[in-house]
């Protein structure tokens, strides 16, 4: 064990600390095996066991979507988000088009044509994430 080592844990309190460079070393020995028996038990702060264990856990999950994703149970969210926004702009173009193909009936042309218009204002406001999302930037701009 390394000095420095031995320091770290005896700053954790699990070991004598050293008084003028001097360690009373069979009360170290003592609280060193006690602390090494509690770590291999499973026992006690093992801060770097716990880290371990985090970044295993972190890659077995980062390996279980990767398999999601190669084996389709899984979207990338950039997949989806741009598929919606196609969708949108086709639907928007669809929407907008009605009114020409009504043009021969006034009535009905004028009258789908607000509805149109009134709907895309209404789908156009900002909701749910988005609404987060652009609170987020005004907010940002709002502090400079």
């Amino acid at each position: 064990m390394t000095w420095r080592r031995y320091r770290q844990i005896a700053k954790d309190g699990k070991v004598p600390e050293p008084q003028r460079g001097m360690v009373d070393a069979l009360e170290a020995l003592a609280r060193l095996a006690a602390y090494y028996q509690s770590m291999a038990e499973g026992g006690d702060d093992a801060s770097l066991t716990d880290e371990r264990k985090r970044k295993t856990t972190a890659e077995a999950d980062i390996a279980e979507m990767e398999r999601d994703v190669m084996r389709g149970n899984l979207i990338l969210r950039s997949e989806v988000v741009g598929e919606l926004v196609s969708r949108v702009v086709v639907l928007k173009g669809d929407l907008l088009s009605l009114p020409r193909r009504l043009a021969k009936y006034p009535e009905a042309k004028d009258i789908s044509y607000k509805y149109i218009m009134q709907l895309l204002k209404t789908y156009s406001r900002p909701s749910g994430v988005f609404r987060k999302a652009k609170e987020g930037k005004e907010h940002a701009k709002s502090k400079v």
